[in-house]
């Protein structure tokens, strides 16, 4: 099973999704999998955030961004 956790601070949120797996306790999901094993209520938000990623990308910094397990979502966004 996969839950998405979040953590905020004043510049932003940070959302990872972290399976937890019987045996071997939790680990992060790498973000090019999460289509794969998020529960199918949350394709609309991960498919609104991947768009995100692709406008906010030409922007310095950006307002959107991927690390290997995370996304960034900054405070200053406006999603219409």
């Amino acid at each position: 099973m996969a839950t998405f956790k979040w953590e905020s601070d004043d510049n932003g949120v940070t959302i990872r999704l972290v399976e937890r797996r019987l045996l071997r306790g939790e680990r992060e999901v790498p973000v090019s999998h999460w289509g794969n094993l998020a529960e199918a209520r949350s394709f609309a938000g991960i498919g609104r955030i991947m768009g995100l990623l692709d406008e906010c990308a030409g922007e310095s910094p950006p307002a959107v961004f991927a690390t290997e397990t995370s996304l960034f979502i900054g405070c200053g966004l406006q999603i219409m």
